[in-house]
């Protein structure tokens, strides 16, 4: 088998390399963006206590307090099962989400003044910068030096394992040391990593669901969220614009949700009805839907609007208003729709099921059934026809496994649905499909 797509299944390095470099530039994105938003506002109090002005600064104390971003990216070599991992980046993404909605909505800031430092800790001091004193309450760097700690303590045994725990204390203390933190921010970033492990725990239930995650769900993820900085960026650039600055956060905004569908293998979009998308999802997903309809316009005319796959199973493109007459010439009784990514022309009359599967994805194998049960019970009522947006790649994935369903092998499916449909995507994520399709039945 090319991919083991087991929960219980060893990783892969591809995968550990891909959820790190996911989650360290939206860790960047999300709490930077907070971090800048907060520094807007004309007035952010603090909250302090007499006391702390008697705490030393510590510039020593900056190795520790620094050290976290290292092991933040060497955890991804501890976890060893697709589970794990997931978990575990689930619970950052949590982490950082949730202590930066709270920054947002109940701002503060670092009141006392950091002395100049000088010495051999000067250079790593620089590295904090560009970190404006806003984001306190709760610390995240608390929340998620408890996230990064468990992985240490349940991979590590004996004197190691003890060494970790007391770093990790350190790295907690170290947020006073160095003036990052007040003392409030520390037993309040550690309910914020208790509240993260109550709602991704290690073995039980998770409240946020564990989908099917594969490495091209993250490959596509990673380019959303490349986009999304990049309009970011755009949108404080162009401050002094407003309009024009709203709508690159928009636009950021809503590709840092796109990029989170994939993440967390999630099919967006659900409410679609007769091929129209709800007036919810524009609000959300407008750049991206948009993105999609122009590319459309553009490439349908150089893919058919439907062709045979098998006896009375069609594929092809979404439809518009003047495809209908191929759905009668051709006998059309039912419509499977699989692409929750652009609006399409629904004709009168005609059965129709939407199962929405991510673009360029590996669809979980367990849809890929949903979806061949459904051609098989429309079968019985007359010809069926699948469409994702070009009838490329998800009608492809498919139609393979319904012929697969019927008694033919992977490769028979393949050369027959590639000899009906010779623009199909011949991509390894699309054979990986079928085979995690093969292997689920």
């Amino acid at each position: 088998m090319i991919f083991d797509a087991r929960r219980e299944a060893p990783l892969i390095f591809k995968e550990r390399l891909l959820w790190l470099l996911f989650l360290a530039p939206f860790f960047f994105l999300v709490y930077g963006t907070a971090n800048q938003l907060t520094a807007l506002n004309d007035f952010v109090p603090s909250i302090m206590f007499g006391w702390e002005k008697s705490i030393p600064f510590i510039p020593e104390m900056i190795v520790p307090y620094m050290s976290v971003d290292l092991l933040f990216g060497f955890s991804f070599l501890l976890v060893k099962t697709r589970d794990e991992v997931q978990r575990h980046a689930l619970r950052l993404g949590f982490a950082i989400v949730f202590s930066s909605l709270i920054f947002l909505l109940f701002p503060l800031h670092f009141s006392l003044e950091k002395p100049v430092v000088e010495g051999w800790t000067k250079a790593i001091f620089a590295g904090l910068a560009a970190d404006l004193p806003y984001n306190q309450l709760p610390s995240l760097h608390v929340s998620l030096a408890m996230v990064v700690g468990y992985m240490y303590y349940t991979h590590f045994k004996g004197f190691l394992r003890w060494f970790f725990v007391a770093w990790f204390v350190l790295i907690t203390l170290s947020t006073l040391f160095v003036f990052q933190h007040h003392f409030i921010d520390l037993p309040t970033g550690a309910l914020a990593g208790l509240f993260t492990f109550y709602i991704i725990p290690a073995k039980r239930k998770s409240r946020i669901p564990l989908n099917f995650v594969s490495p091209k769900h993250l490959h596509v993820a990673l380019h959303y969220l490349i986009i999304s900085i990049i309009f970011t960026g755009l949108a404080f650039r162009l401050h002094s614009i407003a309009l024009l600055s709203l709508l690159c956060g928009w636009i950021a905004l809503s590709m840092l949700f796109v990029a989170s569908l994939y993440v967390l293998g999630h099919n967006p979009m659900t409410l679609k009805n007769r091929g129209q998308i709800h007036w919810l999802y524009w609000m959300v997903f407008w750049p991206y839907l948009l993105g999609n309809k122009l590319i459309w316009k553009i490439w349908k005319k150089k893919v058919p609007v439907m062709v045979e796959v098998s006896d009375g199973v069609w594929i092809g493109r979404s439809l518009e208003a003047s495809d209908e007459k191929h759905i009668h010439q051709n006998g059309i009784k039912t419509i499977i729709d699989l692409a929750p990514e652009i609006c399409d022309f629904s004709p009168k009359g005609i059965n129709r099921h939407y199962q929405p599967l991510l673009d360029l994805a590996i669809p979980n194998p367990k849809l890929i059934k949903e979806v061949t049960d459904i051609i098989s019970h429309a079968r019985e009522q007359g010809d069926v026809f699948i469409h994702c947006k070009f009838g490329l790649s998800r009608s492809i994935i498919t139609s393979c496994a319904w012929l697969i369903t019927q008694g033919h092998s992977k490769e028979q499916a393949w050369q027959i649905v590639s000899n009906a449909q010779p623009l199909c995507v011949d991509k390894p994520y699309v054979h990986i499909a079928l085979e995690l399709f093969e292997a689920e039945l």
